[in-house]
């Protein structure tokens, strides 16, 4: 079996934002992923488990 890591899964994932990205799209993806595992529904889920973190 050939197992990949995210970056394997993602890295070549277009970035359809426009010019005022303040993150970088793989560490957008990586929060999400992780957010998603620990049970957040929504993208508030996501940003409120990150008050903390600022």
């Amino acid at each position: 079996m050939d197992s990949k890591n995210i970056v394997d899964h993602f890295g070549d994932l277009p970035d359809p934002r426009e010019d005022n990205r303040r993150h970088v799209m793989l560490d957008i993806i990586v929060i999400v992923i992780c957010a998603s595992i620990c049970g957040a529904e929504k993208w508030d889920d996501i940003e409120a488990g990150n008050e903390d973190g600022r």
